[in-house]
């Protein structure tokens, strides 16, 4: 696994922050526009360093409800591959949020 740059890591803070502000302003059109280009951002580092754990979750945090689960799981497959267990229990959180979620609506 490629370690990626700060430089580059920064942008998607960046964008994420500014979703959350269009969200709480409960701007959607913003808080979209931001995301489409939060998943370029994401895909142009992808395709910088590879397929990283670190990406795949970012992409499940912000990606439709029906595909979050999947996209989590790959990202846990991916990091325990890479070896990266701060990562892997990031996205057990993640997973055990979505569960939480879930018997909350039954």
């Amino acid at each position: 696994m490629k370690r990626i740059a700060k430089f580059d890591w920064d942008r998607v803070h960046q964008l994420a922050c500014e979703i959350a502000n269009a969200s709480s302003q409960e701007d959607d059109v913003l808080a979209d526009s931001k995301t489409e280009t939060l998943m370029c951002v994401l895909k142009e580092l992808e395709a910088k360093y590879g397929i990283s754990s670190r990406i795949t979750a970012t992409i499940a945090d912000y990606a439709e409800e029906e595909k979050r689960l999947l996209l989590y799981h790959e990202a846990l497959r991916q990091a325990k591959a890479e070896g990266y267990t701060e990562n892997e229990q990031l996205i057990l959180d993640s997973l055990a949020e979505i569960r939480s979620e879930k018997k909350t609506c039954f």
